[in-house]
């Protein structure tokens, strides 16, 4: 990754790369900003088999950090600062990072985590007076006169996900993986791949590895790329409008807002490309899209444990009324997809079975105490935990979850993480945490719970008491409390039942 950066600050050394705020840095600027960081933690001895935590906002220090690591034979462990402190305390003991950056708001979660692990270097990124080394003053340290050869086999990117179990489980993603899963696809779907004359924006989160993605194929592919802190509508209609953006990764939480915006007379004119994905999109809210919007759409699925995407739906299968624009696409290039029976045996056109993919992109594995696990089988399926059918064509359609994850604005979310944390409550005896629909999430979260004897049903008591052991984007955004919850003949929750009313 480090040495696509370099290509493009030796092809198009004088031409944008990054847009924040006020601040632009040209392909070579960035080239040497990532360049001085990697010959630094150099100096400092950081290099293979280890990490350094990332835990901000998207920002273009970000991008340096990321690609100055890359360049170091590190791996970035990019750290989802919505998390909680039991579940941030619980990545640096699994990691145990060399470093941590971090934004002037997480102060006290980097002073949290240098207690607990006293060698660990913090750095506040935006320089704000914390009483901590700032931005500025570590660039200023000694830089190693020369840098490792890196293994493109080597890690370069570590996300914390639940993955298919339920327990967050550190992936490694290799340079190659991230490489191959960006380079095919984007060069046999043209589409997909960002081009030299294009403003892309950048506004999903960096802890994302969709986001991750964007922001490598924008460098190998010259793009300019203008970056946003978080993805807020009024942000993102004044960046397109100000900056001309050509292409621009759309949450489907947001689009309904991003069109309404449209209507009332935004200048989204600008967009050539829109890519979409990461959680379910009703199939109405797309037809207004289409119908609004005089660009391609292009939708991919896919999965930290991909390295990205697994299928992707392309602008020639984006027209109102297409029974597969509900579908998830067809499966990338170099991308094996099977869907499996519970027998193990490979189901028939329009049989659901589980969707399990295999690809030279699927990632290292999961990190565990210092152990790289496997994240395939013997036979090198990975599985997915989703449940989908395949038409006589070849396209995939989702129709449930093997693990009852729920998808609310492109975050995963795992049931039986958010029931472990509820019912640990005193006014709890039992709990079902399912996902329901939402017009602004796709899915948000609804805990139905089973009351202790004698104690008081308050449903936001409950809510601000999970609040402080799980990241806010986990908490039920509602309880309903019952008599009785249906169960299985077997005595568990019937979900299923639960479900069944709101999806309706």
């Amino acid at each position: 990754i480090g040495a696509a950066l370099a290509d493009q600050a030796r092809i198009r050394g004088d031409a944008t790369a990054l847009v924040f705020g006020s601040r632009r840095q040209s392909f070579r600027d960035l080239h040497e900003r990532a360049d001085r960081i990697a010959r630094i933690f150099a100096g400092l001895g950081y290099g293979a088999n280890d990490f350094i935590a990332i835990m901000g906002r998207n920002s273009d220090r970000y991008v340096e950090l990321l690609f100055g690591v890359a360049r170091a034979g590190a791996a970035a462990l990019v750290v989802n600062w919505r998390l909680a402190r039991p579940e941030l305390e619980l990545i640096a003991g699994e990691t145990r990072p060399r470093a941590l950056f971090f934004d002037a708001d997480f102060i006290e979660e980097a002073r949290n985590l240098r207690r607990r692990h006293p060698g660990m270097l913090i750095v506040c990124i935006d320089d704000e007076t914390t009483g901590e080394i700032g931005y500025a003053r570590f660039l200023e340290k000694e830089a190693a006169a020369q840098l490792p050869e890196v293994d493109p086999r080597s890690p370069v990117f570590a996300l914390f996900t639940s993955g298919t179990t339920g327990s967050p489980k550190g992936v490694l993603i290799s340079h190659y993986n991230v490489i191959h899963n960006q380079t095919l696809p984007c060069h046999t779907t043209p589409p997909a791949a960002p081009r030299p004359d294009d403003v892309l924006l950048l506004s999903p989160p960096l802890f994302h590895v969709g986001a991750l993605d964007i922001i490598v194929a924008a460098v190998m592919f010259g793009a300019q790329t203008v970056i946003l802190p978080e993805a807020k509508v009024p942000d993102i209609i004044r960046a397109i409008e100000e900056h001309r953006i050509s292409r621009a990764v759309v949450i489907p939480s947001l689009m309904p807002q991003l069109l309404e915006a449209s209507e009332q007379g935004a200048d989204l004119s600008s967009l050539r490309t829109v890519l979409y994905g990461m959680s379910p999109i009703p199939e109405a809210v797309l037809t207004r899209a289409l119908r609004i919007w005089n660009c391609r759409f292009v939708q991919n699925y896919g999965l930290t444990e991909a390295s990205g995407g697994v299928t992707q739906l392309g602008p020639d299968d984006h027209r109102p009324g297409n029974p597969r624009l509900v579908s998830c696409g067809r499966p990338l290039p170099d991308m094996e997809v099977m869907l499996r029976r519970p027998d193990g045996t490979e189901a028939a056109p329009g049989e659901p079975g589980e969707l399990l993919f295999r690809s030279p992109s699927t990632a290292m594995g999961y990190y565990c105490q210092g152990r790289i696990e496997p994240v395939v089988d013997g036979d090198g399926w990975c599985e997915t935990g989703d449940i989908a059918y395949r038409d006589e064509d070849g396209y995939i359609f989702l129709c449930d979850r093997k693990k009852d994850m729920i998808v609310s604005g492109g975050e995963n979310i795992y049931s039986v993480e958010v029931e472990a944390v509820l019912s640990l409550h005193p006014a709890v005896e039992r709990v079902a945490v399912i996902g329901v629909p939402s017009d602004r999430w796709g899915e948000e979260v609804k805990a139905v719970i089973l009351p202790a004897p004698g104690a008081a049903a308050d449903a936001r008591a409950i809510i601000d008491w999970a609040g402080q052991r799980l990241a806010r984007y986990k908490l039920p955004k509602s309880i309903d409390f019952v008599t009785e919850l249906p169960l299985t003949s077997v005595g568990k929750i019937a979900k299923n039942v639960l479900r069944e009313r709101y999806w309706q």
